[in-house]
């Protein structure tokens, strides 16, 4: 699995399947990795709002958004030891609730690979930013808490609200609220939710299939 767990390879299965098929992986935005992709975005006379995310960062460490290929190059100049990053489209008008962005965090048990045999948890977390969200420009791409829907981020921010309303809810109670708010119908959601899982993971077999015959030859020998 962690071979799908940095961003540069899963991001490059990703952009196979949607060079192939591009209409079932519309769900994925433009995906760069760089450096090596820094000509692509060189080469524009305006580049959109990025969003840049370490290959293998985590807890939302070294993540930055950025309205400039020269801000981009700085944050490419953070990176430790030659290590690759992504650089995707922002998504600058997402759906918010209270004012605030949120992510829905749903789980897949894998048990087998080839073929597949995989569940997903009908329930799930949603993890909301603490403060409220703002279209990013010059004066607010430095506010995490805004843009940024990571728990270890928001939980030290004096905004961050504990409770079951508050900056982490279960999926099925913000499902209820989308439904009373905002007229969202749920079932057909969820739907979307079940058919990007399966899409995502028809993605990445071929690369989890090559690393569990990998595993499984190491194992067979004994090493």
């Amino acid at each position: 699995m962690a071979e799908i767990c940095n961003k540069a390879s899963f991001a490059q299965a990703l952009k196979r399947c949607k060079d192939e098929f591009p209409e079932h992986y519309k769900f994925w935005p433009r995906t760069w990795v760089v450096p090596d992709d820094l000509s692509a975005l060189e080469s524009k006379k305006r580049i959109p709002t990025l969003i840049f995310k370490p290959d293998e960062g985590t807890q939302g460490d070294g993540i930055y958004i950025v309205q400039s290929v020269a801000d981009l190059k700085r944050k490419i100049g953070y990176l430790k030891d030659a290590k690759s990053a992504i650089v995707q489209r922002y998504i600058s008008d997402p759906l918010t609730l209270d004012g605030k962005k949120f992510d829905f965090r749903v789980y897949v048990c894998v048990l087998g690979v080839d073929p597949f045999r995989i569940y997903l948890c009908r329930e799930g977390i949603v993890r909301f930013c603490s403060d409220d969200y703002e279209k990013p420009n010059p004066r607010n791409l430095h506010r995490a808490t805004g843009h940024l829907t990571n728990y270890s981020l928001n939980k030290v921010s004096q905004n961050f609200v504990h409770g079951e309303d508050g900056s982490k809810r279960l999926l099925s109670a913000v499902f209820e609220t989308l439904e009373k708010q905002c007229g969202v119908d749920t079932s057909k959601l969820w739907g979307s939710i079940c058919d990007l899982v399966m899409r995502t993971m028809v993605a990445i077999q071929p690369t989890l299939v090559a690393s569990t015959n990998a595993a499984m030859s190491t194992a067979g020998t004994g090493v």
